[in-house]
């Protein structure tokens, strides 16, 4: 099991992955952007179909940007829900998923019934429990002893 007196420090310039990638290759994200800069012009029959519905476009644009003026274009043009999506998960950042919300809300509405006291409702006791209950909380000791009596012939009823 590792401690603080087995971890040792690497040299400046070891590596702790001897395997690792090696020097000078580069990583999916630098390949990705490399091939968006490196593709900067349209045909012509593809830049006059945008051009047309984005005017301010020029001939020279980078993929990133030429990938987003398709999706708005599928989400504007075409009616295409998914261009849409994608599109307002970039502006907004994915939404929370409905289901893990409505999830959270039952769990925050049994949490309040929790800890809610218990209500007691009077208007079901009769006459008799009433009497009783008053006197518990309102009579004297001889009060309280007649109740007891009250009760066990209640309970024997």
């Amino acid at each position: 099991m590792p401690n603080n007196q087995n971890l040792i420090q690497f040299k400046k310039g070891e590596s702790g992955n001897l395997k690792g990638r090696p020097k000078g290759v580069k990583n999916r994200g630098t390949i990705i952007r490399d091939i968006f800069n490196s593709i900067t012009q349209l045909d012509s029959f593809q830049f006059n179909d945008l051009k047309s519905k984005f005017p301010n476009i020029k001939e020279e644009i980078s993929i990133e940007y030429l990938m987003t003026l398709i999706q708005v274009d599928k989400a504007i043009f075409k009616g295409d829900t998914k261009a849409y999506k994608v599109l307002m998960d970039s502006i907004y950042g994915t939404p929370i998923r409905q289901l893990d919300l409505e999830i959270r809300n039952k769990e925050l509405e049994i949490e309040e019934q929790n800890n809610q006291p218990e209500q007691f409702d009077i208007s079901e006791l009769s006459v008799l429990e009433l009497r009783i209950l008053l006197k518990a909380f309102n009579g004297s000791e001889e009060d309280k002893e007649e109740l007891r009596k009250e009760y066990e012939e209640l309970n024997k009823s």
